[in-house]
């Protein structure tokens, strides 16, 4: 496990326990939502804030996973970090005045929140679905650029997705630009319609890049047309009320949804390294974009095993295969390498993909390196791919030591210094998309 998530947990479960009060206990119902319409509500829904972070706490807290200091530091960690990027997605946007923002919902080490793709920079933009906005910007090097738009997001009880948009199905220029209306009422050239009735609609934007260091990430801005001068920057009492509410359900939500998902892939917290479909039938489930089939696993090894994963690998706009851990966050993808991709792995000549998932460095391409997590989730994702269903992934459970005996006999061997320069290439690579 990374070593930042123990100590960043344990002062914020200070800053946060001296707040509440609370200890970590059994599990409570989170308060009901305190009535708005008052300057008092402000009072009352920093209360619900506060009861609703400590509710979500002790949930995590007390689920089978959480049964190591290093586990319980690391669900510590969700529940503060979701606090900030509930603040950085319901109390912070202005939908008046957007932006398409990069660093405040996903980053690496900082918010690995719902498992996100190290491939995909996302970008989310916060709009009233009752307003025009223009989108403009150009294309450049992303293997495929999509704009889910979406009624709210988790936690908002009117959540939904309510169309997706590839850029490339839209009409670009020569030199890859492109301008998009956003609108309730229908306009010329690229349209995408919103719903008037969505006051807090939310774009989030994926966009594949599978060679961090050298493709060149999209360019995107995004602005109101019919904004009128004087409209104001800050809210009401009320407003900021609501959106504190709206804060508070989604880190509860969040919460709910790692035990949720936990549940499906383990169920009784029993099974390991088997993979399921989360997503079979129900395309979209929890704002997933629903041109992609997301395959799971909880995996559990020891310190001396290795998990070889073997999979076909269907013919797809993009596929990804990454890490996090048990309480989906993602894992650090700049300094280890815990994910891989059509750009990073190899294929062996049957057509096949075999990933080795061990502590020790086997010393072949396709290394998963869980950064000391023995539990953790791994996710394969394919989008836009052909057949009904992604091609099921196949696990088997070996010594460390053993692993070449299970691999072809020409999977190449990667020495210390070829692994160095690797992970000083992905180092490259975050540095490349993110500016840091």
């Amino acid at each position: 496990m990374s070593k930042i998530k123990p100590v960043l947990a344990a002062l914020a479960a200070v800053i946060i326990g001296g707040f509440l009060g609370g200890g970590a206990g059994l599990a409570q119902p989170a308060p009901a939502p305190p009535p708005a319409g008052s300057s008092a509500s402000v009072d009352a829904a920093w209360t619900y804030y506060h009861q609703t972070l400590d509710a979500a706490r002790a949930k995590v807290l007390t689920h089978p996973f959480a049964d190591t200091p290093e586990r319980r530091a690391e669900a510590l960690f969700l529940i503060s970090e979701t606090a900030v990027v509930g603040f950085d997605m319901y109390v912070g946007p202005r939908q008046d005045y957007p932006a398409f923002y990069l660093q405040p919902i996903f980053l690496n080490n900082m918010y690995g929140w719902g498992l996100p793709n190290p491939d995909f920079l996302y970008r989310w933009a916060f709009v009233d679905g009752a307003k025009t906005y223009r989108i403009w910007g150009k294309r450049n090097d992303p293997s495929f650029v999509d704009l889910q738009l979406q009624d709210g997001f988790w936690g908002d009880p009117t959540f939904g997705i309510l169309g997706n948009a590839q850029l490339d199905k839209l009409k670009l220029g020569p030199d890859g630009s492109f301008e998009i209306i956003l609108s309730p009422t229908e306009h010329a050239g690229n349209w995408i319609k919103s719903d008037p009735n969505a006051h807090r609609s939310v774009i989030q934007l994926r966009q594949a890049i599978i060679d961090w260091a050298h493709d060149k990430p999209l360019e995107i801005h995004i602005d109101e047309l019919d904004r009128t001068g004087g409209t104001p920057v800050m809210y009401s009492p009320d407003e900021y009320a609501d959106r504190l509410r709206r804060a508070a359900n989604f880190v509860m939500h969040n919460a709910d949804f790692v035990l949720r998902q936990n549940e499906k892939l383990s169920p009784g917290s029993t099974v390991f390294n088997t993979f399921r479909s989360l997503n079979a039938g129900h395309p979209g489930e929890e704002g997933g974009n629903p041109a992609a089939d997301y395959q799971d696993a909880i995996f559990n090894i020891g310190k001396d095993d290795a998990l070889i994963i073997e999979t076909a690998i269907p013919h797809a706009k993009y596929w990804g295969v990454q890490l996090g851990d048990v309480w989906w966050q993602t894992s650090d993808y700049k300094f280890h390498q815990s994910s891989l991709n059509a750009h990073t792995a190899v294929i062996d000549k049957d057509g096949k993909l075999r990933v080795v998932l061990s502590h020790v460095d086997p010393g072949v391409p396709n290394w998963l390196d869980p950064a000391d997590d023995d539990l953790g989730v791994i996710q394969f994702r394919w989008y836009f791919f052909d057949g009904p269903t992604a091609t099921p992934v196949v696990v088997k459970r070996v010594k460390a030591s053993e692993v070449r005996k299970y691999l072809p006999p020409d999977t190449p061997v990667v020495t210390p210094e070829q692994r160095r320069a690797a992970l000083a290439e992905r180092w490259r690579g975050v540095e490349q998309m993110y500016g840091q």
